[in-house]
């Protein structure tokens, strides 16, 4: 990760990526490459509108296809270009992805709501939120030790997201805020440097 130079406070612009066939069928992706749709195209065009004339200096972005399109109309729309980290990406799901909701509640039965609740549950195979706040938490505070001069969009997925508003308000994976991030929205936050807390 390059250098960055800045101190105090900073404004982190999050924004979800835009809608894939997989979220309108409800099916878990994590970690599988899907594409945006039509719609999910023209969300991402309408998010690259809503922050031109912001002072953005950079847009980072998942390495997943869904982000970095949505992070690419965003950049071009700044006049600036996408940085790819793949710890920004979303949860793996392991083998839930590609499952619907419905689906995954008739195997786990009424336990699945307090499985997801419990930051060290996790799917066969992928990640626990417990996982995903270090890395999603390691990520961010190494760009923030030495930010940009201006402010920064981070585009990445709801998952991966919650956690990074949750590390950016000071909040320990145990009491993550429990927003839910539509399809292209952008949540703005002020972020102080020196509250943050240990990515663990």
């Amino acid at each position: 990760m390059e250098a960055r130079e800045g101190y105090g406070y900073l404004t982190v612009h999050l924004v979800r990526h835009g809608q894939t066939d997989w979220n309108v069928e409800t099916r878990l992706q994590g970690w599988t490459d899907i594409p945006l749709n039509e719609t999910g195209i023209e969300q991402a065009a309408a998010a690259a509108a809503a922050l031109a004339g912001r002072p953005i200096t950079a847009v980072l972005s998942s390495d997943l296809s869904r982000a970095r399109e949505t992070a690419e109309a965003i950049a071009t729309e700044l006049g600036l270009e996408v940085e790819i980290e793949p710890a920004l990406r979303e949860r793996n799901y392991g083998a839930a992805e590609g499952r619907v909701d419905a689906d995954l509640y008739r195997e786990y039965g009424a336990g699945l709501d307090e499985s997801w609740a419990d930051p060290d549950f996790s799917f066969e195979g992928g990640e626990s939120r417990r996982h995903v706040y270090r890395r999603v938490g390691t990520c961010l505070a190494e760009l923030l030790a030495s930010p940009p001069g201006g402010e920064i969009v981070i585009v990445s997925h709801g998952g991966a997201l919650r956690v990074a508003l949750g590390f950016l308000q000071g909040a320990p994976v145990e009491e993550l805020p429990s927003l839910v991030f539509e399809n292209a929205s952008i949540t703005t936050v002020i972020v102080d440097r020196e509250a943050l807390p240990e990515a663990a």
